[in-house]
C-alpha cells in the first residue's frame, strides 16, 4: 500500500509541477551585485561545514548564480557546487527588489540538494513553493518542497524516494 502511494505521487507530482516550471537561467547580475551577495555570505557568522567544505570564507570565490522564476521579480539563486556532500549542492535564495540583496534561503533552512526545477503553482506572500532533490546512499533519494513564510523559505514536507532493482 506504501509503495502504491509512493509510486502515486512520484507520477502525479512532475505533472502537477510541470505547468508552473520554468527553466531557470543564468542571472544577469552586475558585477558589484555578485559582490553584495559575497558579502552577505561572508559576513554569516557560521558557515555550516556539512555543505562548505571552506572555513576561510573563500567559498565565495566559487558560487554560481541563476536566476528562478519563485515570484513576479526574479529570485536569484546561488550555489555552491562543491559540496561535501557529494552531488547535493548548498543553496541560498536572495531577493533583489529592494536593490540590495536580502536573503531569503539558506542551507540552515535546509536549502541544499539539488536543483529539480519543479516550481509548484501554489504561491504564499508573491512567492512560488518549490521542490530540491537530495541524494542519499545508492538507491534513496528525498524530495523536500519549500514555502516561503512572509520572510524566508521553510521546508515544509520531505519524503523519501527509494529505487529498488529487481
Amino acid at each position: 500500500m506504501r509503495a502504491l502511494f509512493l509510486l502515486t505521487v512520484l507520477i502525479a507530482m512532475p505533472i502537477y509541477a510541470q505547468q508552473a516550471s520554468s527553466k531557470s537561467g543564468s542571472a544577469n547580475l552586475s558585477a558589484d551585485q555578485k559582490q553584495a551577495i559575497r558579502n552577505v555570505l561572508s559576513s554569516q557568522s557560521k558557515v555550516d561545514s556539512r555543505y562548505i567544505d571552506s572555513d576561510n570564507g573563500h567559498f565565495v570565490d566559487e558560487l554560481g548564480f541563476s536566476s528562478i522564476p519563485l515570484s513576479n521579480e526574479s529570485v536569484i539563486l546561488v550555489e555552491y557546487p562543491s559540496s561535501t556532500q557529494g552531488h547535493n549542492s548548498a543553496f541560498w535564495l536572495f531577493d533583489l527588489r529592494s536593490g540590495a540583496p536580502h536573503l531569503i534561503g539558506s542551507p540552515d533552512n535546509k536549502l541544499a540538494g539539488f536543483w529539480e526545477d519543479i516550481i509548484l503553482p501554489h504561491t504564499s506572500y508573491g512567492f512560488h513553493d518549490f521542490v530540491l532533490g537530495w541524494g542519499g546512499p545508492p538507491g534513496a533519494q528525498s524530495e523536500t518542497t519549500f514555502r516561503y513564510d512572509g520572510h524566508g523559505y521553510r521546508a515544509i514536507r520531505t519524503h523519501k524516494v527509494e529505487f529498488v532493482d529487481k
